[in-house]
């Protein structure tokens, strides 16, 4: 017998029974885990997380699950697509329709109302960043759950109109934090205190990342944001929030990013607002804004705050919990309702699953605007990308803060030398082009458009050979291109005369062309020719066939050939297998670190492994060591390592097994005499930022150039935070081998010197004004100060390096001062 097919109502009944067959057999996270998500004392692995997302994707037709790519230790970093079981089913269509609106290229106004129309609204949410934050992964479990379970008619509402991007930011640290704080028996005893950082290399740094994006897991989330699904609402959770609060969540505090559209802004705080109305209306009170926490919109890098250069609305949350229970305090600042806390929560005991509960509500509050509200989302971020795209299409000015405030008039304000480019080449013919690579891979990363010239073209005046690179500004994502290329003008952000700046949230000034060295030409005018669209990241270029000194690869080489047992030879312009001013022998680095991981020590790990230098981490106890010069050539301490600490604190063992026992502790005066020892006896010692503190620990005159009266300036007079400077350095040394005269380097609140009999100078701040992108507060002070020295010790040197000369990976542009050091110490 012929079996007729099923008629189209038919097929719908049907669909729903076996839908509704499937919702009821849904796993709870109570059935999976043995008990609710948030429960006291409780904290699942990312291990059993994957397992029971991978449960429920089998269970519902509600959410597709997808690995975006491997972390840094080679777990699957998990994304949980959640929809209606139709829009999954076409969830290509509407990606599609996501990434039209967002590139804005080639669209009419008509266009893009009716794709708006048609789309569904993308919302990312993520957790689990900073992993020791623990409340951001909990959620994340019961945010899916219940977006796959709940029937009601909001959620169903929400399911219909809105693609959520539940993305699990750092699977590594969840299992690492996870599995220490539960392998504690006694509950009250459990803690948080793992021995190194929850991401291999970088730990909370791992918020610093999104525009340089040299993670893994950096770029797998990059890949998602900004070159596949483009979400227009991105929430980005955080732990803790403000004393006396449950949680900090948008508008934010000024300034904002002057490279912003500023839809961006208005649009984040249309989405904050909406989520303290839900709070209060839901009698969750406790959340704060603006004034009441140091979050603002300004500094690119953050997984938020890149998506702010994209069009995209981002919000941060940081939220106060823990699995062991704890407390809000009185805080009296907190207590009376104002413009910054409309709706104050009492002291009071606080458990874990009530901060589970604001985080699903923070998440519904965004979820349901965007259900509501989706055609508006998709045609705002449609209509700053196209803003965007005008603007960089035409002459178009920027007015800085400090032009603005020193100018005679608006129309001094319009000179032609303002404008901002149309685009940037990047010359395929400069020396350490590999570096440039490097840069361009990095804005590929993050969605943004450039193309290679397929044979020499001339432009303005000036003929470019093929294989250069050029990045055009009339495009959606022209903040970032412009963030990146241009200087940053930080206001002066002072409360009142006389008074001490407030802090920016992170950097001030990071424009990443200048920290790493890339040269480039800024160009006024539309550039055309035949070029090709640049599509995937850019191989690494190989070494000519004489390694110069001025190629960051060149030392890369180097090093690999030293290991070979090769001879290698350094002058002053290249590396030689034959002859050279120096012959370098093989080196052995020792890298100081601590219980708990240091971030600096960390970033720095990151780039001796891309560099091939070799090195073995060391910690503080082992350098009370006389025969340190037995193990090492090189001791290398990053900023904060060395502790002007007369005395050594007995360190806090509770909670630390035995084992880990050994990496507690400090380098501070009582180390003094062992590192004194080291540099007689040949080592060389390389130290950043406050660890110069060495110097006067091994008897030389290292004074601070930025004092007043015998004391440190203060912050009123002087202040630095994160911005860059430019130095000037003497070529000839073998230190600066490979740079520049004038070189950009990172200044974050460093230290800077008297010049000394003790030190030969390296470099110096050249004039009272070498700030070249951030916040220079009283900057003057700088001048003729010491950025770089170094001096004899007995048969070794101490190298002192003020500025932050390996910042975050970033600052490519003086990797070569790190690399000389250690690799001239064995040198004759």
């Amino acid at each position: 017998m012929k079996v007729r097919p099923l008629n189209h109502f038919s097929s719908a009944i049907a669909a729903l029974a076996l839908c509704a067959i499937s919702q009821a057999q849904l796993t709870s996270p109570k059935q999976f885990f043995g008990h609710d998500i948030g429960a006291d004392y409780q904290l699942p692995n990312y291990t059993a997380l994957s397992k029971y997302f991978q449960t429920l994707a089998k269970q519902s037709d509600r959410m597709v699950l997808q690995s975006i790519g491997k972390t840094a230790e080679g777990r699957d970093q998990l994304m949980a697509i959640v929809s209606s079981p139709a829009n999954i089913k076409r969830r290509e269509e509407y990606r599609k329709i996501a990434e039209k609106l967002c590139r804005a290229e080639g669209l009419s106004d008509a266009e893009a109302t009716k794709l708006s129309k048609e789309g569904k609204a993308i919302v990312w949410i993520d957790g689990g960043l900073h992993a020791s934050e623990v409340l951001g992964a909990q959620q994340l479990i019961e945010s899916v759950w219940q977006m796959v379970s709940r029937k009601d008619e909001e959620v169903m509402r929400i399911l219909d109109n809105v693609i959520i991007l539940f993305t699990h930011a750092n699977p590594d640290g969840m299992d690492l934090i996870s599995d220490w704080y539960m392998q504690e028996e006694d509950q009250k005893k459990r803690n948080t205190r793992v021995p190194r950082l929850y991401q291999k290399y970088i730990g909370h740094d791992n918020n610093r990342d999104f525009y340089m994006v040299s993670q893994n897991e950096t770029q797998n989330m990059c890949k998602i944001m900004y070159r596949t699904w483009y979400p227009q609402i991105m929430y980005n959770h955080h732990q803790t929030g403000p004393r006396g609060t449950v949680m900090f969540c948008p508008p934010f505090r000024d300034p904002f990013n002057h490279n912003l559209d500023p839809q961006v802004i208005t649009g984040t705080d249309l989405v904050g607002l909406a989520m303290h109305n839900r709070f209060i209306a839901e009698n969750k009170p406790g959340v704060t804004m603006r004034s009441g926490a140091p979050y603002s919109t300004w500094w690119n890098g953050g997984l938020r705050t890149t998506a702010y250069f994209h069009n995209m609305i981002g919000i941060l949350t940081e939220t106060i919990g823990s699995p062991t229970p704890s407390a809000i305090p009185f805080v009296a600042s907190k207590i009376s309702p104002k413009g910054s806390i409309m709706f104050p929560i009492e002291p009071q005991q606080w458990h874990f699953r009530q901060s589970i509960d604001y985080s699903i509500t923070a998440n519904l509050a965004i979820l349901d605007l965007a259900a509501r509200e989706k055609e508006h989302f998709l045609k705002g971020i449609y209509t700053m990308g196209h803003r965007q795209i005008a603007l960089g299409s035409k002459d178009t000015w920027i007015d800085y803060p400090t032009r603005a405030e020193s100018a005679e008039s608006f129309e001094a304000l319009r000179a032609p030398e303002f404008r901002s480019p149309r685009a940037y080449i990047l010359p395929s013919n400069q020396v350490d082009f590999s570096t440039a690579v490097r840069f361009s891979n990095a804005l590929l990363h993050t969605g943004v458009v450039f193309q290679k010239t397929k044979a020499p073209f001339s432009f303005g005046g000036k003929t470019y050979p093929a294989g250069s690179l050029v990045v055009r500004c009339d495009q959606a994502f022209r903040p970032h291109v412009l963030d990146m290329f241009e200087p940053q003008d930080h206001p002066n952000d002072i409360p009142a005369p006389g008074a001490a700046p407030i802090p920016p949230y992170d950097s001030a000034g990071y424009t990443l062309a200048y920290q790493m060295g890339v040269k480039f030409d800024r160009v006024f005018d539309n550039v055309t020719g035949d070029f090709e669209k640049v599509t995937e990241p850019m191989a690494e270029l190989p070494l000519p066939s004489k390694p110069l000194t001025a190629i960051n690869d060149s030392y890369k080489w180097a090093f690999e050939e030293l290991a070979k047992g090769r001879p290698v030879f350094q002058s002053k312009d290249s590396f030689s297998s034959t002859a050279g001013t120096l012959e370098l022998k093989p080196v052995r680095v020792g890298l100081w670190d601590h219980y708990g991981g240091s971030i600096e020590s960390g970033w720095t790990r990151f780039i001796f492994e891309k560099f091939s230098v070799p090195f073995k981490v060391v910690y503080p106890k082992q350098f009370q060591s006389n025969d340190l010069r037995k193990d090492f050539d090189v001791l290398v301490f990053v900023d904060k390592a060395i502790s002007s600490t007369r005395t050594q604190r007995e360190p806090n063992t509770t909670g630390i097994p035995e084992k880990y026992r050994e990496m507690l502790g400090s380098v501070n005066a009582e180390t003094a005499p062992f590192l004194k020892k080291f540099l007689d006896d040949g080592g060389t010692i390389l130290t950043v930022g406050a660890s110069s503190s060495l110097a006067k620990m091994v008897g030389l005159n290292l004074e601070s150039i930025l004092t007043e009266n015998g004391k440190a300036l203060p912050r009123e007079k002087f202040y630095i935070p994160g911005s860059i400077m430019q130095v000037k350095v003497d070529p000839t040394a073998p230190l600066a081998w490979g740079l520049d005269e004038l070189v950009d380097m990172m200044f974050d609140n460093s230290p800077a010197f008297k010049p000394s009999a003790d030190f030969k100078t390296i470099a110096s701040y050249p004039s009272a004004k070498t700030l070249r992108s951030g916040w220079a507060l009283g900057q003057k002070a700088l001048k003729d100060g010491v950025a770089i020295a170094e001096a004899k010790v007995g048969k070794g040197r101490l190298v002192v390096f003020g500025p932050e000369i390996v910042y975050r990976s970033q600052s490519h542009g003086t990797f070569k001062l790190l690399f000389n050091g250690i690799i001239q110490a064995n040198a004759k």
